[in-house]
């Protein structure tokens, strides 16, 4: 067996932690438990008493099966491996499967023998090959030894970073570093009112909050990275923080302690431009602002989110369609839209959807649109694009200059530039030609396309 390892440090760990997650495992909230290749209408027994195994499952090897009953088991052609008894059970044949049998967890090997007694309420997989267990009403560790490797006496537990797992409950929080599946190493021990996570890949920090005291945030080394002074601390993106005050507005202030926008909004959120924040006013109406404040998308909408890889905002009223907004605050569409979509290889492009046909429009940066052809679908390739109508692709560069017209009947992509690269060295053209799609034209001929829409036949 081996030595568990226990080094307690209160506030201290070193750890180099880079992934953040929030798998978070409670009583009050667990999280649902994937089952793998549900066999379902199928029938429990025969009129013989034996299960109808359904020919697709006669392998010859073990396969996971499981009955209209939603009873589960593993079968070997027309035998039964593991009975068709347990509620829940691992869908991989190994041996050790965790498995659910009337209510009650525990383990078993590839010949049905328990290997963990059935004696827990909850029973997960976890980080290392450790397993996160319940008995009464509380979390803990154990290896599948069924050694305790912390004690079964935490409310919650956060699948936290790399191998750090957080326990918690009312008054106390332990951070545990799982080195393989029979040792951990006690990184921290808290004693916080609350303390919750605030995301992030690039660290980990915690909003805290002391018994009778205000929020602030802390690392795991109970580095103090932002004062306890804030009624409530939301998130924590780069370095912006969201807080509340006491009366549950919304502000923003900066991991420095600067107070970059009071707390006057009922609503502020960050979005996946680290300077521009959605808010919402007392009439919950939504806007876009900066983050010194400066209202970037007039506060006037039910609904308004940024434009994924653009500058632009599309917002809308209840029942409405979309508008597109630069975050400069100015109009560049009514709204009439469905969608809108901007790809990051033509960011001077926007792709609108209008809501009855629900064909495409290519509109420039200002709102305008560039081409009267209504489009069904759009492509892009490294260099390029194509838009379809009616089965047949026309092609456009990156600028939205149309090349051809709609005449190919089928494109294929290159894997990469080099790959393009390569293909135009092999059929002898000039160096400089950027080929930007293979095309079949309504003949069948192939040919590679260039950014300049000249044909060249594919050798």
């Amino acid at each position: 067996m081996s030595k568990r390892i226990f080094l307690i440090k209160t506030g201290l760990i070193s750890l180099l932690l880079t992934v953040l997650t929030s798998n978070v495992f409670s009583q009050e909230n667990p999280q649902e438990r994937p089952v793998a290749h549900e066999e379902l209408g199928v029938k429990k027994s025969s009129g013989d008493g034996k299960p109808n195994i359904p020919a697709h499952l006669k392998t010859g090897k073990p396969q996971y099966f499981r009955t209209n009953d939603r009873l589960s088991g593993f079968v070997l052609n027309d035998s039964i491996l593991i009975p068709l008894e347990y509620e829940e059970l691992d869908s991989k044949y190994a041996d050790f499967m965790l498995a659910k049998r009337r209510g009650i967890w525990g383990a078993i090997n590839k010949k049905g023998e328990a290997v963990l007694p059935f004696e827990f309420r909850d029973l997960r997989h976890s980080k290392k090959g450790t397993l996160l267990a319940m008995k009464s009403q509380d979390y803990g560790l154990i290896s599948r030894k069924n050694e305790i490797l912390v004690p079964l006496e935490f409310r919650s537990v956060n699948q936290a970073f790399d191998s750090v797992l957080i326990f918690k409950r009312p008054g106390k929080q332990l951070v545990v570093n799982v080195l393989n599946e029979n040792q951990v190493q006690i990184g921290g021990i808290f004693d916080y009112e609350n303390f919750e996570e605030l995301g992030g890949s690039d660290r980990a920090i915690f909003a805290a909050k002391p018994k009778g005291g205000k929020y602030g945030i802390v690392s795991l080394k109970n580095e103090i990275w932002l004062p306890f002074e804030y009624e409530k601390i939301s998130w924590a993106k780069g370095n912006f923080v969201g807080f509340s005050d006491a009366k549950e507005f919304r502000g923003l202030t900066n991991l420095q302690n600067q107070i970059r926008i009071p707390a006057i909004y009922r609503s502020l959120n960050p979005t996946e431009n680290p300077n521009i924040f959605q808010v919402s006013d007392t009439r919950w109406k939504v806007g876009m602002v900066d983050s010194i404040g400066r209202v970037l998308v007039p506060i006037q909408h039910d609904y308004c989110f940024l434009v994924s890889n653009s500058s632009f905002a599309k917002c809308k009223s209840m029942g409405g369609h979309w508008g597109l907004y630069g975050t400069d605050g100015k109009k560049r569409t009514e709204g009439i839209y469905e969608d809108f979509s901007v790809n990051k290889l033509a960011p001077g492009l926007v792709f609108a959807q209008l809501p009855e046909s629900q064909k495409w429009q290519i509109l420039d940066t200002e709102g305008k649109i560039l081409h009267r052809d209504l489009v069904d679908s759009y492509y892009f390739f490294q260099s390029g694009f194509k838009c379809d109508i009616s089965e047949k692709s026309a092609i456009f560069d990156l600028s939205g200059k149309k090349l051809t017209g709609f005449v190919y009947t089928n494109t294929q992509r290159f894997s990469s530039l080099e790959d393009a690269d390569q293909k135009a060295r092999q059929a002898g053209l000039a160096p400089g030609v950027l080929l930007v799609c293979q095309a079949r034209k309504a003949d069948g001929t192939l040919v590679f396309v260039d950014n300049t829409g000249k044909e060249f036949p594919k050798k």
